[in-house]
């Protein structure tokens, strides 16, 4: 069974629009950050994956906004892998204002395995499953 990853940030303030509230689009950097950070925690990186022959890439990115965020507020970023396919797999993500735990925004992508050579879909690899599934 996948474990919950997760990840901490904090808003800075040229993240904000014109309304003074984050932009919708760094929420999509957000949920970045956090992949990165959970790479990381498993002692991988994109660099990693490349030396390993494969990358892989978001096909799909579905995002909810439930409630605004502001410079300063401290968020803490909740992922679960829930779905695996032959060379893909799903990811739900949860954005939580640290301090009361309201949720600000949630999460569903989807990344495809590549050959790093040749841009085709491969299976999921053997060394991420054993680290995330």
């Amino acid at each position: 069974m996948p474990q919950k990853l997760s990840c901490e940030l904090k808003v800075r303030s040229y993240e904000l629009d014109a309304y003074g509230h984050v932009n919708h689009a760094v929420f999509l950097n957000y949920f970045e950050q956090a992949r990165v950070e959970y790479l990381e925690q498993k002692n991988m990186s994109f660099g990693s994956l490349r030396e390993e022959g494969y990358i892989f890439i978001i096909v799909r990115a579905e995002v909810d906004y439930i409630k605004p965020l502001s410079v300063g507020d401290r968020i803490v970023i909740e992922g679960e892998i829930t779905d695996v396919g032959n060379s893909s797999i799903t990811i739900e993500q949860e954005i939580v204002e640290q301090s009361g735990g309201e949720l600000v925004s949630r999460g569903k992508f989807v990344a495809v395995f590549v050959d790093r050579e040749t841009g085709k879909p491969i299976p999921v690899p053997a060394s991420f499953r054993s680290a995330f599934l």
